[in-house]
């Protein structure tokens, strides 16, 4: 019987029967080593070259997870086809393999030597800063190996349990450099002892798969889980290509200490006080200026009487004006050279309300995809920053300065953690409105009489979905502010009759993302006859929020 190739097989039909090796196989038992595990994930690759994500649910794990060996070649067959998961994918695809208790996997002895060994795709190194936070897809990177650590034991998320850590420093061949951080299991199996010393006579080349891109103290970094795997001077095209191009002279690897706060400082999410918008709204400026907190929110709109860019010093970061033909920092460096740079004013919000969040330089970058100089040239508001509209992301924040001098609080965020995706609805932003109206009314407001004038003169036309509390419960309203949501219809899809010409009206695609929870919600308690699509809404341009 002839075998289906990978890239074949749909849910259209059941009964496939697949040869493939596994490239890839490792258990995930919650991030904790010695946990029960909930699934065991594969990485198939058949001999055409095409891979194909596949899972052993929790209940199958003690059948199967003997039967299958990294680096073996089996015949799969009796499994079902699904839609991809929709978060920490091997690699982005359409289709995925799902064992049943039904199905059998049997080993293949022999097979060709050019039957393929790895799936890889990857990432160029300066590339990896508009990934951070992004867990719809891990990341593969190739560099070479310059320092490695010891393997240390940190406790992080305020477990009792140390977990072990090893940091590896690669560059490419331009010289940029990336920290990647291997914790547990992984951290134990990489052995820093062997690449040191073979690093002082040979190059070490190497591809790393499975890891999430992070950032730390501002800076992009990789961290590497149960899905991580490494390949040190294998036979892989690009690291033979790298290799020869370094010539003669040694890379030499050197020792590198730990980064002991790494991932045991207040970077961590479940290391910080995490706080909904109503919970942030109430905080003391004053007392808490230089405490950090984490919050979840989703993007209402861009705040447009607010420019997204400014002129940067360069070595102070500082605000840089027009002096003469040079521009002159306002700190006290003396530089006269200045670069743009994003301040990018949103408002955020979720179930409990809306506040201002400002993002700068990188940060915004990391979100929005691009840099500050290649949107400048934009008329208006580039389709590339209106896209994060709708998107859904945890924050580290902190109090803004300017929040000493008025009542409605704004946020800073210094680092993006977490990006859930496109959401259906967007946050209530009434409450935020009317407190913003008040600060710019208020006689000691510093705010001019013209950004009153935009404020009131917002447009109110391209409504999207909104997420409100409404007697205990969730419903889906138009965001006029009224509480009529006993009219709204839905369409097949899940969004109310008439969002879909609003939604198709929102500048730019954004990010790949997943649909996040508030959909489901919205569902259940506002028309559980026609549930909510999980789908991505289909985003174009001109939006009242961000346009």
């Amino acid at each position: 019987m002839a075998f289906a190739g990978l890239q074949d097989i749909s849910p259209a039909v059941r009964n496939w029967r697949v040869r493939a090796r596994v490239a890839r196989a490792w258990e995930y038992c919650g991030g904790r080593d010695d946990g029960v595990s909930l699934h065991v994930d594969l990485v198939l690759v058949d001999e055409s070259g095409d891979a194909m994500y596949a899972e052993i649910p929790g209940k199958e794990v003690a059948k199967f997870r003997d039967c299958v060996k990294e680096g073996d070649v089996y015949i799969f067959s009796k499994f079902i086809v699904s839609n991809m998961k929709p978060a920490y994918r091997p690699f982005d695809a359409k289709y995925m393999i799902k064992i049943t208790p039904w199905s059998r996997i049997d080993h293949v002895a022999s097979v060709a030597d050019s039957f393929p060994q790895f799936v890889y795709r990857l990432v160029a190194l300066p590339d990896l800063g508009s990934r951070v936070g992004n867990q719809q897809c891990f990341t593969d990177v190739l560099g070479i190996v310059v320092s490695v650590s010891k393997v240390s034991h940190v406790r992080i998320n305020n477990s009792l349990a140390e977990t072990a850590r090893c940091t590896i420093v690669i560059k490419d061949l331009s010289g940029f450099e990336m920290k990647i951080v291997l914790w547990g299991n992984r951290a134990a199996e990489f052995d820093a002892d062997v690449v040191f010393d073979m690093g002082q006579e040979h190059h070490m080349v190497v591809v790393f798969v499975g890891l999430l891109v992070k950032s730390y103290r501002g800076a992009t970094c990789l961290s590497g889980g149960d899905a991580c795997r490494w390949y040190l001077n294998d036979s892989i095209p690009e690291i033979e290509d790298m290799y020869d191009r370094l010539g003669d002279e040694v890379t030499k690897v050197v020792w590198a200490d730990d980064d002991e706060e790494f991932g045991s400082s207040g970077r961590q999410p479940e290391d910080l006080e995490h706080k909904t918008v109503a919970e942030l709204h109430s905080v003391d400026p004053w007392e808490c200026e230089k405490a950090s907190f984490s919050c979840t929110v989703t993007v209402g709109r861009v705040i447009q009487d607010q420019q997204w860019w400014f002129m940067s010093c360069p070595k102070c970061h500082r605000a840089a004006n027009p002096y003469g033909s040079e521009f002159k920092c306002t700190g006290e460096c003396g530089s006269v050279n200045a670069i743009p740079k994003y301040r990018l004013c949103l408002v955020c919000g979720d179930l409990t309300g809306a506040a201002e969040f400002v993002l700068f330089g990188k940060v915004a970058q990391q979100i929005v995809g691009k840099s500050a100089m290649m949107l400048m040239r934009r008329d208006g508001l580039p389709r590339e920053i209106a896209a994060v509209v709708t998107q859904k992301y945890t924050f580290i924040v902190t109090v803004n300065q300017k929040s000493l001098m008025q009542r409605n609080l704004s946020f800073q965020v210094n680092s993006v953690e977490t990006l859930f995706g496109r959401q259906a609805c967007v946050p209530d932003m009434k409450g935020f409105d009317d407190e913003r109206y008040d600060d710019l009314c208020s006689p000691d407001s510093s705010a001019g009489q013209d950004r009153l004038s935009s404020l009131r003169a917002r447009a109110v036309h391209g409504r999207l979905p909104t997420l409100v509390k409404r007697k205990d419960k969730l419903a889906l309203a138009q965001s006029d502010g009224t509480d009529h949501v006993d009219d709204v219809k839905c369409s097949p899809s899940g969004v109310p009759d008439g969002a879909g010409d609003v939604a198709a009206e929102v500048v730019g695609a954004g990010s790949p993302g997943v649909s996040g929870v508030e959909d489901a919600h919205v569902a259940k308690d506002a028309i559980a006859e026609k549930p909510l699509s999980k789908r991505r809404l289909g985003f174009q341009s001109g939006c009242g929020y961000c346009c």
